[in-house]
């Protein structure tokens, strides 16, 4: 019980950190706007505007933010580095991008149940930026800079405060919170699908060189490939893109079930009574209302 009271404590403070970096960018963002409507107006209509905001927002303020405040909770010693072969490599990003798709799928069935109790098209605001931003700004951000912030937060210093209690309670935490820190209901569930993925792998690697690059190569697919074919409307190119889909569910599902058993998790050193303290603490509780009350404004202003 005592392990339990401490890891309470641990992953309260976890908790605290994260709602603390939301509400640092939330808050920040708010006043950014502000000024910015006195000041220079038109700047708000620009197709890079956003992604400046966020990428001030996050990277200047959201990361020193968590940085300062999760930085003396104990690390895991994570041990040797391992390399994984271009084969490897190669079947985990197949994996990656088939959970994506279907979790994406069940992400756009909610979204449509939805739609249908509100009487409305469920469009969020994601969506709209997605589609009418300059290309180079998403790639810059969504691509590179969003891929590189997020997998240190994330897989780098959340993952390793949480190992020393087993990689499955670490890797479902540190997927959850990713997918609700994204704080729309379009993102939440490939997000955490791929949030667990990338988890996985950083434990299995001891490193987030390769849950960088996956997410750069999906943030890319997602961010800037299917904006593209979108827009172009050339039926050649939706059913190239279409047959890359379908190829990737079917391929990536049948490597998932032969490696299925592969798959091994690290239990913590000791039993942990409680289970419920990862999740019933002030901090993650707070965590959590706060992105699923953002979530439910999204869909009310969509």
């Amino acid at each position: 019980m005592e392990e339990d009271y401490n890891i309470g404590k641990r992953v309260n403070r976890i908790g605290f950190s994260l709602l603390a970096m939301v509400l640092a960018i939330f808050i920040s963002q708010v006043l950014i706007d502000f000024l910015v409507k006195m000041i220079a107006p038109d700047l708000k209509a620009t197709d890079w505007y956003i992604w400046a905001v966020t990428a001030i927002t996050m990277v200047g303020i959201g990361l020193p933010v968590i940085y300062s405040i999760g930085r003396s909770i104990p690390s895991y010693n994570q041990g040797e580095v391992k390399k994984l072969k271009l084969s490897e490599f190669g079947m985990i990003f197949i994996i990656s991008a088939a959970l994506m798709y279907v979790s994406n799928y069940v992400g756009v069935f909610i979204n449509l149940l939805i739609s249908m109790l509100i009487g409305r098209p469920l469009i969020t605001s994601f969506q709209d930026i997605i589609l009418n931003s300059n290309m180079l700004f998403t790639f810059l951000y969504g691509c590179i800079v969003a891929s590189i912030v997020e997998e240190l937060i994330f897989r780098k210093l959340l993952l390793s405060k949480l190992r020393y209690y087993g990689d499955l309670p670490a890797i479902l935490y540190t997927g959850i919170a990713f997918g609700l820190i994204h704080m729309n209901l379009s993102q939440f569930f490939y997000a955490t699908t791929l949030g667990i993925v990338f988890a996985y792998v950083t434990i299995r690697t001891n490193t987030i060189k390769y849950s960088i690059i996956l997410h750069m190569m999906i943030n890319f697919i997602g961010g800037v490939i299917a904006p593209l074919v979108l827009k172009s409307q050339n039926l050649g190119v939706i059913m190239l893109i279409g047959i890359w889909v379908i190829t990737a569910i079917t391929l990536g599902i049948v490597l998932l079930i032969l490696n299925f058993k592969k798959i091994k998790l690290v239990k913590p050193p000791m039993a942990i009574q409680r289970k419920s303290v990862f999740l019933f603490n002030i901090g993650t509780v707070l965590f959590i209302g706060f992105c699923m009350v953002n979530m439910a404004l999204s869909i009310l202003n969509s």
